[in-house]
Protein backbone atom coordinates (compact mmCIF):
# COMPACT_ATOMS: atom_id res chain seq x y z
CA UNK A 1 0.00 0.00 0.00
CA UNK A 2 1.26 3.47 -0.84
CA UNK A 3 1.69 5.95 2.02
CA UNK A 4 0.39 9.49 1.67
CA UNK A 5 2.49 12.58 2.48
CA UNK A 6 0.06 13.45 5.26
CA UNK A 7 0.55 9.99 6.75
CA UNK A 8 4.34 10.30 6.72
CA UNK A 9 4.55 13.88 7.97
CA UNK A 10 2.38 13.27 11.01
CA UNK A 11 4.33 10.13 11.84
CA UNK A 12 7.65 11.94 11.31
CA UNK A 13 6.54 14.55 13.81
CA UNK A 14 5.68 11.84 16.31
CA UNK A 15 9.08 10.20 15.87
CA UNK A 16 10.76 13.52 16.67
CA UNK A 17 8.43 14.04 19.61
CA UNK A 18 9.34 10.66 21.07
CA UNK A 19 13.04 11.52 20.91
CA UNK A 20 13.11 15.15 22.07
CA UNK A 21 9.91 16.29 23.74
CA UNK A 22 9.91 13.97 26.77
CA UNK A 23 12.71 15.94 28.39
CA UNK A 24 10.87 17.67 31.22
CA UNK A 25 13.10 20.42 32.54
CA UNK A 26 12.84 24.12 33.23
CA UNK A 27 15.06 27.01 34.14
CA UNK A 28 13.30 29.27 36.63
CA UNK A 29 16.09 31.80 37.09
CA UNK A 30 15.47 35.41 36.16
CA UNK A 31 18.53 35.71 33.94
CA UNK A 32 18.59 35.47 30.19
CA UNK A 33 20.32 32.16 29.62
CA UNK A 34 19.60 29.88 26.72
CA UNK A 35 16.08 29.25 28.07
CA UNK A 36 14.43 32.25 26.47
CA UNK A 37 16.28 31.70 23.21
CA UNK A 38 15.28 28.04 23.29
CA UNK A 39 11.68 29.07 23.93
CA UNK A 40 11.69 31.24 20.82
CA UNK A 41 13.27 28.48 18.74
CA UNK A 42 10.81 25.92 20.13
CA UNK A 43 7.99 28.26 19.18
CA UNK A 44 9.27 28.33 15.61
CA UNK A 45 9.61 24.53 15.60
CA UNK A 46 6.02 24.29 16.84
CA UNK A 47 4.94 26.56 13.99
CA UNK A 48 6.85 24.43 11.51
CA UNK A 49 5.15 21.24 12.71
CA UNK A 50 1.74 22.92 12.46
CA UNK A 51 2.61 24.13 8.97
CA UNK A 52 3.64 20.59 8.00
CA UNK A 53 0.19 19.27 8.90
CA UNK A 54 -1.48 22.19 7.12
CA UNK A 55 0.62 21.82 3.99
CA UNK A 56 0.11 18.06 3.83
CA UNK A 57 -3.66 18.50 3.63
CA UNK A 58 -3.26 21.35 1.16
CA UNK A 59 -1.18 19.04 -1.05
CA UNK A 60 -4.06 16.58 -1.09
CA UNK A 61 -6.54 19.29 -2.06
CA UNK A 62 -4.11 20.64 -4.69
CA UNK A 63 -3.79 17.18 -6.25
CA UNK A 64 -7.55 16.75 -6.40
CA UNK A 65 -8.04 20.17 -7.97
CA UNK A 66 -5.31 19.48 -10.51
CA UNK A 67 -7.24 16.33 -11.52
CA UNK A 68 -10.53 18.29 -11.64
CA UNK A 69 -11.75 16.29 -8.63
CA UNK A 70 -12.09 13.19 -10.80
CA UNK A 71 -9.54 10.98 -9.03
CA UNK A 72 -9.61 9.00 -5.78
CA UNK A 73 -13.38 8.90 -5.47
CA UNK A 74 -14.48 6.37 -2.83
CA UNK A 75 -11.09 4.68 -2.84
CA UNK A 76 -8.47 4.00 -0.24
CA UNK A 77 -5.08 5.44 -1.14
CA UNK A 78 -2.14 5.92 1.20
CA UNK A 79 -3.96 5.16 4.45
CA UNK A 80 -7.20 7.17 4.66
CA UNK A 81 -10.48 6.25 3.00
CA UNK A 82 -11.56 9.00 0.61
CA UNK A 83 -15.03 10.15 -0.42
CA UNK A 84 -15.87 13.06 -2.74
CA UNK A 85 -19.41 14.37 -3.02
CA UNK A 86 -19.08 15.35 -6.70
CA UNK A 87 -16.26 14.56 -9.12
CA UNK A 88 -16.54 17.51 -11.49
CA UNK A 89 -15.68 21.20 -11.81
CA UNK A 90 -19.24 22.50 -12.13
CA UNK A 91 -20.81 21.45 -8.82
CA UNK A 92 -19.89 23.61 -5.83
CA UNK A 93 -19.65 23.37 -2.91
CA UNK A 94 -18.21 19.86 -2.81
CA UNK A 95 -17.13 17.87 0.25
CA UNK A 96 -14.03 15.66 0.49
CA UNK A 97 -13.81 13.40 3.54
CA UNK A 98 -10.69 11.54 4.64
CA UNK A 99 -11.28 8.88 7.29
CA UNK A 100 -8.22 7.44 9.04
CA UNK A 101 -8.12 4.01 10.67
CA UNK A 102 -4.67 2.74 9.75
CA UNK A 103 -1.53 1.27 11.28
CA UNK A 104 1.95 1.83 9.85
CA UNK A 105 5.19 0.18 10.99
CA UNK A 106 8.46 2.13 10.69
CA UNK A 107 11.72 0.62 11.95
CA UNK A 108 9.78 -1.96 13.96
CA UNK A 109 7.56 0.63 15.68
CA UNK A 110 3.82 0.77 15.01
CA UNK A 111 2.03 4.09 14.50
CA UNK A 112 -1.77 4.35 14.49
CA UNK A 113 -3.81 7.08 12.83
CA UNK A 114 -7.48 7.77 13.52
CA UNK A 115 -10.04 10.54 13.01
CA UNK A 116 -11.36 12.49 10.04
CA UNK A 117 -10.39 15.48 7.94
CA UNK A 118 -13.13 17.20 5.93
CA UNK A 119 -12.40 19.59 3.08
CA UNK A 120 -15.29 21.70 1.75
CA UNK A 121 -14.43 23.38 -1.56
CA UNK A 122 -16.62 26.32 -2.57
CA UNK A 123 -16.39 29.42 -4.74
CA UNK A 124 -16.35 33.00 -3.47
CA UNK A 125 -18.07 34.06 -6.70
CA UNK A 126 -19.92 32.05 -9.31
CA UNK A 127 -17.41 32.91 -12.01
CA UNK A 128 -14.90 31.12 -14.18
CA UNK A 129 -12.08 30.17 -14.25
CA UNK A 130 -13.18 28.59 -10.99
CA UNK A 131 -9.63 28.29 -9.62
CA UNK A 132 -9.47 32.09 -9.31
CA UNK A 133 -12.36 32.10 -6.82
CA UNK A 134 -11.64 29.02 -4.75
CA UNK A 135 -12.33 28.72 -1.03
CA UNK A 136 -11.39 25.78 1.19
CA UNK A 137 -12.75 25.05 4.64
CA UNK A 138 -10.73 22.27 6.28
CA UNK A 139 -11.96 20.72 9.52
CA UNK A 140 -9.87 18.33 11.64
CA UNK A 141 -12.01 16.08 13.87
CA UNK A 142 -9.99 14.08 16.40
CA UNK A 143 -7.25 13.51 13.83
CA UNK A 144 -4.63 11.63 15.83
CA UNK A 145 -1.30 9.86 15.32
CA UNK A 146 0.05 7.75 18.18
CA UNK A 147 2.50 5.05 19.15
CA UNK A 148 3.20 3.30 22.47
CA UNK A 149 4.72 6.38 24.13
CA UNK A 150 3.44 9.50 22.39
CA UNK A 151 0.54 10.99 20.45
CA UNK A 152 -0.26 14.07 18.40
CA UNK A 153 -3.93 15.13 17.95
CA UNK A 154 -5.47 17.94 15.89
CA UNK A 155 -8.92 19.55 16.08
CA UNK A 156 -10.20 22.76 14.54
CA UNK A 157 -10.78 24.61 11.30
CA UNK A 158 -8.78 26.48 8.66
CA UNK A 159 -10.51 28.67 6.09
CA UNK A 160 -8.49 29.58 3.01
CA UNK A 161 -9.87 32.09 0.55
CA UNK A 162 -8.56 33.34 -2.76
CA UNK A 163 -9.43 37.01 -2.40
CA UNK A 164 -8.17 38.35 -5.70
CA UNK A 165 -6.49 37.34 -8.93
CA UNK A 166 -5.75 40.05 -11.47
CA UNK A 167 -3.83 40.17 -14.74
CA UNK A 168 -2.84 43.44 -16.32
CA UNK A 169 -3.41 44.18 -19.08
CA UNK A 170 -6.41 41.91 -19.49
CA UNK A 171 -5.81 39.08 -21.95
CA UNK A 172 -8.19 38.89 -24.90
CA UNK A 173 -8.21 36.83 -28.10
CA UNK A 174 -7.22 39.97 -30.00
CA UNK A 175 -4.14 40.91 -27.97
CA UNK A 176 -2.81 37.53 -26.79
CA UNK A 177 -0.21 37.24 -29.54
CA UNK A 178 0.85 40.90 -29.46
CA UNK A 179 1.32 41.35 -25.69
CA UNK A 180 4.94 41.83 -24.59
CA UNK A 181 4.51 42.18 -20.80
CA UNK A 182 2.11 41.05 -18.07
CA UNK A 183 1.56 41.77 -14.37
CA UNK A 184 0.02 39.04 -12.18
CA UNK A 185 -1.29 39.76 -8.68
CA UNK A 186 -2.69 37.13 -6.28
CA UNK A 187 -4.12 37.82 -2.81
CA UNK A 188 -4.85 34.90 -0.42
CA UNK A 189 -6.27 34.85 3.10
CA UNK A 190 -6.01 32.06 5.68
CA UNK A 191 -7.87 32.07 8.99
CA UNK A 192 -6.95 29.27 11.36
CA UNK A 193 -8.32 28.27 14.75
CA UNK A 194 -6.86 24.88 15.62
CA UNK A 195 -5.95 22.99 18.78
CA UNK A 196 -3.03 20.56 18.91
CA UNK A 197 -2.79 18.01 21.71
CA UNK A 198 0.49 16.29 22.62
CA UNK A 199 1.20 13.41 24.98
CA UNK A 200 4.67 12.08 25.69
CA UNK A 201 4.76 9.28 28.25
CA UNK A 202 3.07 10.70 31.36
CA UNK A 203 3.42 14.29 30.17
CA UNK A 204 0.67 16.14 28.29
CA UNK A 205 0.45 19.48 26.59
CA UNK A 206 -1.70 21.38 24.13
CA UNK A 207 -1.75 24.63 22.21
CA UNK A 208 -4.37 26.56 20.27
CA UNK A 209 -3.36 28.61 17.23
CA UNK A 210 -5.70 31.49 16.40
CA UNK A 211 -3.80 33.01 13.50
CA UNK A 212 -4.77 35.05 10.44
CA UNK A 213 -2.45 35.12 7.47
CA UNK A 214 -2.51 37.25 4.34
CA UNK A 215 -0.32 36.64 1.32
CA UNK A 216 0.09 38.88 -1.70
CA UNK A 217 2.27 37.85 -4.61
CA UNK A 218 3.02 40.18 -7.51
CA UNK A 219 4.97 38.99 -10.54
CA UNK A 220 5.96 40.70 -13.80
CA UNK A 221 6.60 38.74 -16.99
CA UNK A 222 8.10 39.81 -20.31
CA UNK A 223 8.04 38.02 -23.62
CA UNK A 224 11.38 37.18 -25.19
CA UNK A 225 11.71 39.14 -28.45
CA UNK A 226 10.43 37.39 -31.58
CA UNK A 227 9.21 34.38 -29.56
CA UNK A 228 6.17 33.24 -27.59
CA UNK A 229 8.27 32.45 -24.53
CA UNK A 230 7.59 34.38 -21.33
CA UNK A 231 10.09 34.85 -18.51
CA UNK A 232 9.72 36.34 -15.05
CA UNK A 233 11.57 39.61 -14.49
CA UNK A 234 10.24 40.67 -11.07
CA UNK A 235 8.67 39.06 -8.02
CA UNK A 236 7.35 40.57 -4.80
CA UNK A 237 5.94 38.12 -2.27
CA UNK A 238 4.67 39.21 1.15
CA UNK A 239 3.17 37.08 3.92
CA UNK A 240 1.73 38.74 7.06
CA UNK A 241 0.92 36.90 10.31
CA UNK A 242 -1.43 38.17 13.03
CA UNK A 243 -2.86 36.33 16.02
CA UNK A 244 -1.84 34.28 19.04
CA UNK A 245 -0.98 30.86 20.40
CA UNK A 246 -1.93 29.75 23.91
CA UNK A 247 -1.44 26.45 25.68
CA UNK A 248 0.25 24.24 28.24
CA UNK A 249 3.66 22.80 27.46
CA UNK A 250 5.13 19.46 28.50
CA UNK A 251 6.70 21.17 31.52
CA UNK A 252 3.15 21.82 32.84
CA UNK A 253 3.58 25.58 32.32
CA UNK A 254 0.88 27.69 30.72
CA UNK A 255 2.12 30.09 28.09
CA UNK A 256 1.02 32.45 25.37
CA UNK A 257 2.59 33.91 22.25
CA UNK A 258 0.93 37.06 20.95
CA UNK A 259 1.90 38.85 17.73
CA UNK A 260 1.93 42.63 17.94
CA UNK A 261 -1.03 44.25 16.18
CA UNK A 262 1.11 47.23 15.27
CA UNK A 263 4.10 45.18 14.15
CA UNK A 264 2.84 41.89 12.67
CA UNK A 265 5.30 39.20 11.64
CA UNK A 266 6.05 39.75 7.98
CA UNK A 267 7.79 37.39 5.58
CA UNK A 268 9.25 38.68 2.31
CA UNK A 269 11.76 37.31 -0.17
CA UNK A 270 15.40 38.34 -0.13
CA UNK A 271 17.62 38.82 -3.17
CA UNK A 272 18.04 35.03 -3.45
CA UNK A 273 14.21 34.71 -3.61
CA UNK A 274 14.06 32.67 -0.41
CA UNK A 275 11.65 33.66 2.40
CA UNK A 276 12.99 35.75 5.25
CA UNK A 277 11.29 37.35 8.25
CA UNK A 278 11.71 41.05 7.49
CA UNK A 279 9.93 42.51 10.53
CA UNK A 280 7.66 41.69 13.44
CA UNK A 281 7.27 41.51 17.19
CA UNK A 282 6.12 38.61 19.37
CA UNK A 283 5.53 38.53 23.12
CA UNK A 284 5.98 35.21 24.94
CA UNK A 285 4.51 34.84 28.45
CA UNK A 286 5.17 31.73 30.54
CA UNK A 287 4.10 30.79 34.07
CA UNK A 288 6.79 29.19 36.26
CA UNK A 289 7.04 28.22 39.97
CA UNK A 290 8.85 31.52 40.51
CA UNK A 291 6.25 33.64 38.78
CA UNK A 292 5.41 34.74 35.28
CA UNK A 293 8.22 35.23 32.79
CA UNK A 294 7.88 37.42 29.74
CA UNK A 295 10.09 37.93 26.74
CA UNK A 296 9.63 40.15 23.70
CA UNK A 297 11.05 38.83 20.44
CA UNK A 298 11.68 41.20 17.53
CA UNK A 299 12.70 40.29 13.99
CA UNK A 300 14.79 42.36 11.61
CA UNK A 301 15.91 41.51 8.09
CA UNK A 302 19.65 41.31 7.35
CA UNK A 303 20.09 40.35 3.69
CA UNK A 304 18.95 36.70 3.49
CA UNK A 305 18.95 36.16 7.25
CA UNK A 306 16.90 37.45 10.17
CA UNK A 307 18.34 39.06 13.27
CA UNK A 308 16.32 37.86 16.26
CA UNK A 309 16.43 39.92 19.47
CA UNK A 310 15.06 38.45 22.72
CA UNK A 311 14.42 40.89 25.59
CA UNK A 312 13.09 39.80 28.99
CA UNK A 313 10.98 41.87 31.36
CA UNK A 314 14.15 42.22 33.47
CA UNK A 315 15.94 43.96 30.62
CA UNK A 316 18.24 41.10 29.62
CA UNK A 317 18.96 40.99 25.88
CA UNK A 318 20.25 38.30 23.60
CA UNK A 319 20.57 38.25 19.82
CA UNK A 320 21.12 35.53 17.25
CA UNK A 321 20.68 35.04 13.51
CA UNK A 322 18.51 32.53 11.76
CA UNK A 323 17.46 31.47 8.30
CA UNK A 324 13.93 30.50 7.36
CA UNK A 325 13.82 26.83 6.41
CA UNK A 326 10.50 26.99 4.61
CA UNK A 327 9.14 27.13 1.10
CA UNK A 328 6.46 29.47 -0.16
CA UNK A 329 3.32 27.53 -0.97
CA UNK A 330 0.14 28.56 -2.71
CA UNK A 331 -2.02 28.30 0.38
CA UNK A 332 0.47 29.47 3.01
Amino acid sequence: MKTSKLHLLAISFLVGLSITACKKSDNTSNTLTGTEVTASQDAEAQDAQSDNVDQSVDNIADALEANNFSALKSTEVGGPTWTISSSDTTTFPKTITLTFATDTTINGETFKQTGTITIVVSLTQNKWPWRNYIKRTITFSNFKTENDSASFAVNGTRVMTRKEVSISPAITPNNFLTLTSLRLSVLDSIKSNMTFGITCGSFTGSFTRDVNRTRQAIAHFEKIASTRIWHQVYLKDTLIFKGSVTGTNLMDSTYSRVISENNPITFTRCALLVPVISSGELTITRDTPKGTKEAVITYQKEECKTLVTVTTSGGKIRQFERRVNRLYKKWW
